[in-house]
């Protein structure tokens, strides 16, 4: 099952069951091909969602993010696998040198991706209710829904 999907100009890159990450070459006059389904990057579940920021890409699972370095597309290495303070992060956001990460119970988490390999954590807040998603309004403002409301948060509030 396909849970996260992410592009660029020439690929197309899936995240889903089991911890599989999947990228799609794009043709000009022909189906995107496949050429990379690596089973084996999350053993301990499932992927949720996928960012791609230039040759990196960011995984989203139960309790963690996993930095993957994507090289040729045709073989990837995990870089990094970030620890979360949350047992279930579905969905993330990027903007510029920021990864955005939801979560049910705690809100939201933003991390500092300027250094690819080294994400580290930089702010967040914890919404009052769980957290489904959340967009970027302009580059200070973020709009969150949880099952209680629609949120509208300062990001420089959040970074400090």
């Amino acid at each position: 099952m396909i849970e996260g999907l992410d592009y660029d100009d020439d690929y197309f890159y899936t995240a889903g069951g089991h911890g599989a990450l999947r990228i799609f070459e794009r043709r000009e006059d022909d189906l995107p091909e496949e050429i990379l389904n690596e089973w084996s990057l999350n053993r301990t579940g499932h992927f949720y969602d996928i960012k791609v920021n230039g040759d990196y890409a960011y995984l989203s699972t139960e309790g963690k993010i996993t930095v993957v370095y994507l090289g040729d597309r045709t073989e990837v290495e995990v870089i990094e696998e970030i620890e979360l303070p949350v047992s279930y992060a579905p969905n993330l956001y990027m903007s510029g040198d920021h990864l955005f990460v939801t979560d049910y119970m705690y809100g939201f988490f933003i991390f500092s991706i300027e250094d690819p390999e080294n994400p580290h954590l930089v702010g967040g807040y914890d919404t009052p209710g769980i957290t489904y998603e959340l967009e970027l309004y302009n580059e200070d403002i973020l709009v969150v829904r949880d099952d209680y409301s629609l949120g509208i948060y300062d990001i420089n509030e959040a970074l400090s």
